[in-house]
């Protein structure tokens, strides 16, 4: 008893792991004659013990030979083998299920084959996602096989792990020359190894691109990379785009797609080579007319000189003899005394005065003699003494250096600013002006600037048709631009305005374009 009583515990014990074990566990004698079944097993099958002691295992395992004959299968244990398999079983009430079979060897103290053990589990959980995982890749692998671009899925490595046919179509026509040994380009290369190699890409700059865009991907630095570039592909180079994207949440390595833009890429040289035919046709076109506006405008200069001069060389000699002849004009003796006809002939005499000072305000308004003989800087003292006189405003000059003799731009400036001093006379309500005449810093550009610290205006609701600012600054604008230049305006309501005029400095002594 002292012996049997640890034995029997250790038998109670080893019982009540079997019999609590999910796995079923069935005994037979060497004749397959079952002689027990555990509580695992009869819940998994439906079959009761009762039904199943002293039966054949045979008449409810009909797989557990597993492809075996009877003999084999007892040749196997009795040789020490143990016997696996996953087959697909069916329950009391004949529903199907999958489960893993084990069948072994049961031997006494002298090594003698006693019994045959199957134990079994029911593993159609994992069966179902093997086989939904199975359909997933199958999936995956059938859209990959059907999308156009080059793709290669690739681990944490850059090692090729997956690739379609696309891929295996690009690296026979693209790489190594042809008759060059082939390049491994399939599963367990490196990807990165393609780009050290300068196989596929025209330059070694696409190369390095190529290569540190996708090992930014793989280490997390960058959550998405493309790069346009030039492959050398068989018959004739080809543009490719590569497009690389990491695999998602908890999966090391990345999609690598590489897509034909050759078409792309062709239209974008043709749309280019098209725009600079079409720039170069509006540069000539545009020189062309900016050599006649500036003819145009020498050509007003000249007639507006010789207007001036007309006007005051001719139509002022003559009212100078008028007014001569008014003057010494005596009166016949019966009208000698005649107060009314003395009148008369004063206010005439008068008239003559006023139109002669018209004539020469406007021959002057019109060329000024001092811009053509002393340069714009003299011309634009002259106006500013003539802004006073005539409308009362104050004009400060900071004219720094005169600028080179050009009639015709000379003219134009002296026009521009005098028709801006106007509108400072007209709208600003102040009675002071800043005029500044300067070259930049490079001497490659002239800057005049009109400013004052008047009434100002909204800018945009100047620009409109409806503004009466709208048109002279129009003029001024096209003015500016006949001679390669810009007018720009700084003005808000109450702050008063700043006009900032600029040109290129070369316009000055130039007659073309």
């Amino acid at each position: 008893m002292n012996i049997a009583n640890p034995l029997l515990d250790e038998l109670q014990k080893l019982r009540c792991a079997v019999e609590q074990s999910p796995v079923a566990t069935l005994i037979t004698d060497t004749e397959g004659c079952i002689a027990y079944v555990s509580a695992g097993y009869t819940q998994q099958t439906g079959f009761t013990a009762q039904e199943m002691l002293g039966q054949s295992i045979a008449q409810f395992e009909p797989h557990y030979a597993l492809a075996c004959t009877h003999n084999q299968l007892w040749d196997r244990i009795r040789g020490g083998g143990v016997l696996r398999g996953t087959v697909q079983s069916r329950r009391k009430n004949g529903t199907q299920f999958w489960e893993t079979q084990t069948f072994s060897g049961i031997r006494d103290d002298e090594g003698q084959l006693i019994q045959l053990l199957l134990s079994k589990e029911n593993v159609s959980q994992r069966k179902k996602a093997e086989e939904k995982s199975l359909r997933s890749e199958a999936f995956a692998l059938a859209i990959m096989e059907s999308i156009a671009d080059a793709i290669v899925v690739v681990d944490r490595r850059a090692v090729i792990v997956q690739f379609n046919r696309a891929w295996r179509s690009f690296t026979d026509e693209s790489g190594a020359c042809p008759h060059a040994a082939a390049v491994h380009t399939g599963i367990d290369c490196n990807f990165l190894a393609l780009c050290g190699h300068g196989l596929f890409f025209a330059s070694d700059a696409d190369a390095d691109a190529v290569r540190a865009g996708v090992q930014a991907v793989l280490s997390g630095r960058l959550a998405h990379f493309t790069h346009d570039y030039l492959c050398k592909a068989r018959p004739k180079p080809l543009w490719f785009s590569l497009t690389a994207t990491p695999l998602g949440p908890g999966q090391s390595g990345a999609v690598l797609s590489s897509s034909d833009i050759t078409a792309r890429k062709e239209m974008e040289l043709e749309t280019k080579r098209y725009q600079d035919g079409l720039e170069h046709m509006v540069g000539n076109s545009t020189r062309q007319l900016g050599t006649l506006a500036f003819e145009l405008m020498k050509t007003e200069t000249r007639e507006r000189r010789s207007l001036a001069e007309d006007l005051h060389d001719d139509l002022g000699q003559h009212l100078s003899i008028l007014k001569l002849k008014l003057s010494s004009l005596a009166l016949p003796g019966p009208y000698a005394g005649h107060t009314e006809l003395l009148e008369q002939l004063r206010d005439i005499e008068s008239i003559v005065d006023r139109s002669t000072e018209s004539v020469r305000s406007i021959s002057t308004h019109l060329s000024p003699p001092v811009l053509h003989q002393d340069g714009i800087n003299a011309a634009m003292h002259w106006l500013a003494e003539e802004m006073l006189r005539t409308y009362g405003l104050q004009v400060n000059l900071d004219c720094e250096e005169n600028l080179p003799l050009n009639d015709a731009v000379n003219g134009s400036i002296y026009r521009t600013v005098r028709e801006l001093l106007i509108n400072v006379w007209k709208h600003a309500s102040v009675d002071s002006a800043e005029v500044s005449i300067r070259l930049s810093e490079g001497k490659d550009m002239v800057e005049i600037m009109v400013a004052d610290e008047g009434l100002g205006f909204d800018v945009i609701e100047m620009q409109k048709p409806s503004s009466k600012l709208s048109f002279g600054i129009y003029s001024i604008r096209e003015r500016m631009n006949l001679i390669g230049g810009t007018l720009r305006i700084d003005s808000s309501p109450g702050l008063g305005t700043l006009a900032r005029l600029q040109f290129p400095a070369r316009i000055l002594t130039t007659t073309l374009f």
